[in-house]
C-alpha cells in the first residue's frame, strides 16, 4: 500500500459478512413462493436452499443505520458505485425478521423509509447480511496495525466524505513511500500494511 504523505495511515475497512444466499425473485410453480420487491422499503422474500447461520442473523428494527453492532443488514447488489455503495448508506436495508424453515429460510427487511430498498435486482438473485463494518488501520510511527470494529456504516460514511473533500480530486504535496507496519509485536518485521 502506498502512502501519499507520512501524516496520511492507509487504512482498509470491509463489511464484516455475516452469511449470504440467493433470493428468490420469480413465484415458483402453482405460484408459490415470497419474491423480493426491490422497490419497496420493506419486504420479505424467501432465501432458497435455505441460509447457511440463519441462527446468528441478528433482527432489529427499521431503518439504514444498522450494523452498528446492535442488529445486522442486508445488501443486494453493492457494486460500489454511486447508487450501489453500501458505504454511502445506498442498497442496505435493517433486517427486521427472520423465519427458519428448513430448505426455504426467509428474512424481512425494512429501510425506515419510503423509497426503494434497492436500486436493482443483483444479476444473480445474490444478497449479503452484514454485521458490522471492520477497519485496519496502519499506524507506521509506531509500528502497528489497529483494528476498528462496531462504529457502523454511518460513521463510516460521514468519515469517508471528509476524507474525500480533504483530496478534492489530488493528491496531498508530500514524497511517496512505503508504510511499514508490524502486525505482531512478536514479528516486528512483517510487513502488515
Amino acid at each position: 500500500m502506498r502512502v501519499a504523505a507520512p501524516a496520511v495511515a492507509p487504512r482498509s475497512s470491509s463489511c464484516s459478512t455475516r452469511t449470504g444466499g440467493r433470493y428468490r425473485r420469480l413465484r415458483g410453480t402453482g405460484g408459490v413462493g415470497d419474491t423480493l420487491n426491490r422497490a419497496q422499503s420493506s419486504d420479505s422474500f424467501d432465501a432458497l436452499g435455505g441460509l447457511p447461520s440463519i441462527a446468528s442473523v441478528v433482527t432489529g428494527g427499521p431503518g439504514t443505520d444498522c450494523a452498528e453492532g446492535n442488529y445486522d443488514c442486508i445488501s443486494i447488489y453493492n457494486t460500489g458505485q454511486s447508487g450501489f455503495d453500501v458505504y454511502d448508506g445506498d442498497n442496505v436495508a435493517a433486517i427486521t425478521g427472520k423465519t427458519d424453515n428448513a430448505g426455504t429460510d426467509q428474512l424481512t427487511f425494512d429501510t425506515g423509509g419510503s423509497g426503494p430498498a434497492f436500486a436493482a435486482h443483483s444479476p444473480r438473485q445474490r444478497f449479503f447480511v452484514f454485521g458490522d463494518v471492520v477497519s485496519f488501520v496502519c499506524d507506521p510511527a509506531a509500528g502497528r496495525l489497529l483494528r476498528y470494529a462496531t462504529y457502523g456504516l454511518q460513521a463510516h460514511a460521514a468519515g469517508r466524505r471528509r476524507r474525500l473533500r480533504g483530496r478534492a480530486g489530488h493528491r496531498r504535496p508530500g514524497p511517496s513511500r512505503r508504510a511499514r507496519c508490524s502486525t505482531s509485536p512478536a514479528r516486528p518485521r512483517a510487513r502488515g500494511c
